[in-house]
């Protein structure tokens, strides 16, 4: 037997749902009224957001209608796997490796995305990379999406956090990060 639609698609629309998930107020992180948000911050989001010329690198991609999900908004998976798209496509066109074929490789160890802002299919969209941390065997990004026909000085929709380890191919244990991607990574600085 399985459970109406309303159970699988629609939240927690059953009253057993909503009392055991608790769900708490969506304004929980909204400051009082009259509170004083610091400039560059957001009044629902605690970090400062980025902006479009905070990164040095862009790069340009196109949703496709299968990034939307039931609601019309760009899936988190598909907003993930646009930022993977164009930081992948720019390490591996910067620094001339073939990263899926090399000694030694990227594995994306961590993740994190702040949403700010909906999106949905169809939009170009631009990515910004940026460096947030750089090790001996990992990379940790600061990754921005925005709308490119918003223009310049447009807001970040999305705001995501990459670690990279760079393992050896075959034993999978750390290994240093390899020159050409080093290299890549001064644009970024």
């Amino acid at each position: 037997m399985s459970a109406p639609p309303s159970r699988i698609y629609g939240g927690p629309s059953h009253p057993a749902d909503r009392a055991v998930l608790q769900l708490p107020p969506s304004d929980d992180v909204t400051p009082p009224p009259g509170a004083e948000v610091p400039a560059g911050q957001s009044s629902q989001y605690p970090c400062p957001l980025p902006e479009h010329n905070e990164f040095r690198v862009h790069r340009c991609l196109t949703t496709r209608s299968c990034d939307d999900d039931r609601t019309g908004h760009i899936s988190i998976v598909a907003c993930y796997s646009l930022f993977d798209t164009a930081l992948t496509s720019w390490l591996m066109s910067s620094s001339g490796l073939d990263l899926r074929n090399h000694v030694r490789i990227p594995v994306l160890a961590e993740t994190s995305c702040q949403f700010v802002a909906p999106l949905s299919f169809p939009e170009m969209v631009s990515v910004g990379i940026g460096l947030a941390r750089l090790g001996q065997t990992s990379v940790v990004y600061r990754l921005g999406l925005f709308r490119v026909e918003d223009g310049p000085g447009r807001g970040v929709l999305a705001v995501a956090r990459f670690v990279q380890v760079y393992v050896d191919a075959i034993t999978r244990k750390p290994a240093t990060i390899p020159h050409e991607i080093i290299r890549a990574l001064q644009e970024l600085a």
